[in-house]
């Protein structure tokens, strides 16, 4: 079996199964990085055992993992919405992404308003072999600078840039593309009580984002 065009809500491993198993977006059920899910999130083994089935887990705790498949509507469907907001060292990186088969959008609300990226691939063989290679290669040291720091926006066409090399962000001729994904993203962000909604609308004022930043390190510290 093949799969051309399926996503998890969140690039992070236990949240993606926490995400799974209530399914709801992770600014939805409190798990946003590796975090519990809020006491008053139902989740499908709760749900299961109140049934009178008997549940087992192998290798983790109760709140953090057990498949659930959770469809939308084919509209839904239609573009597939990301969130990226790990809490790590009680440091945190929000991001949102929306994306169709060819075209991807980003938001990095993170970008030049934390320390660089640290998560777990960062601790890895393979990123240190980048940082010593970034020494003397200006593209892999590109590469690494946007992937420790990132930029606000960035927009990709998959189609012609498969591995999401080339931000196109600024380019005139995806303008249509970039506000429609802006909209697309906007809408699903309102229809979920996301938090980082302001946030997004006010992208452009430098005081709006320090500030919201400001309250998700406040929130990642349990403050």
């Amino acid at each position: 079996m093949l799969f051309e065009h399926a996503h998890m809500n969140i690039a992070v491993c236990q949240p993606s199964r926490q995400s799974i198993m209530t399914g709801r977006y992770p600014h939805r059920n409190g798990a946003e990085g590796f975090e519990p899910i809020d006491e008053d999130v139902p989740t499908l083994q709760e749900s299961l055992r109140a049934g009178e089935y008997l549940n087992g887990i192998l290798g983790m705790d109760g709140r953090s993992f057990l498949p659930l498949l959770h469809g939308e509507t084919q509209a839904d469907r239609e573009y597939v919405f990301t969130e990226f907001h790990k809490t790590f060292a009680r440091r945190c990186f929000p991001m949102r992404c929306v994306h169709s088969k060819r075209f991807g959008y980003l938001v990095n609300f993170w970008a030049g308003r934390t320390d660089a990226m640290r998560m777990d691939s960062t601790s890895g063989l393979s990123f240190k072999a980048m940082q010593e290679a970034a020494e003397t290669d200006p593209e892999i040291a590109a590469r690494v600078t946007l992937f420790e720091h990132r930029v606000l926006e960035e927009f990709y066409d998959f189609e012609n840039d498969p591995d999401a090399l080339h931000n196109l962000i600024a380019d005139p001729r995806y303008r249509d593309q970039i506000e429609q994904m802006r909209g697309v993203l906007e809408d699903r962000m309102k229809r979920t009580a996301d938090p980082a909604l302001q946030a997004f609308r006010e992208r452009a004022n430098p005081a709006k984002l320090d500030e919201f930043i400001k309250q998700q390190r406040i929130r990642a510290r349990g403050e």
